[in-house]
């Protein structure tokens, strides 16, 4: 993330720029799956929601202050410093991670017949087809209509099944 960060900065055209950000989305999107993994793999269960707190008071300040500090930096400086002001922060946060977050022991992973599977397929079915479902309401036709109904009908089944099914099914 931080090589695209500074390719952003050296971008001689959009094309260049737009493709850069692109990349450098697609690892922050990974990122914030990974975060959240290493905060409930190093808390332990009674201080994780502190864990997710603090997490969220970042996520909520980064959006609230990065475009007041991106206005200021492109007024006062130029426009590559909104990316290059990335890769100290990122070798800072690098380092700070290498000293103090632990790996986890792997070889205590679950095997494969532990998964809950069913609980899998039903978030799937809850969360996974709903974005599909708001979707296909943009056009009235017929075969739209009846994918509709088939989600929208899938949808509440799941939710019900879910919400109703015994921990540990």
């Amino acid at each position: 993330m931080l090589s695209h960060s500074f390719l952003c900065g050296n971008s001689t055209s959009i094309t260049e720029l737009i493709i850069f950000r692109f990349i450098q989305g697609l690892g922050g999107g990974a990122l914030l799956v990974t975060s959240q993994t290493i905060i409930i793999e190093t808390y332990p269960p009674e201080k994780r929601a502190m864990g997710q707190a603090i997490y969220v008071i970042g996520v909520i300040v980064g959006p609230t202050l990065g475009p007041p500090l991106g206005g200021y930096i492109v007024d006062h400086f130029s426009w590559p410093y909104i990316f290059y002001i990335n890769i100290p922060v990122g070798i800072i946060a690098t380092l700070l991670t290498l000293q103090f977050i632990r790996s986890p022991k792997y070889a205590e992973k679950r095997s494969v017949n532990e998964v809950d599977w069913i609980g899998i397929f039903f978030i799937d079915g809850c969360c996974g087809f709903t974005p599909v479902y708001f979707g296909k309401r943009t056009g009235r036709r017929l075969v739209q209509q009846q994918a509709d109904h088939y989600f929208n009908r899938y949808n509440h089944i799941g939710f019900l099944l879910f919400y109703l099914a015994p921990d540990g099914v």
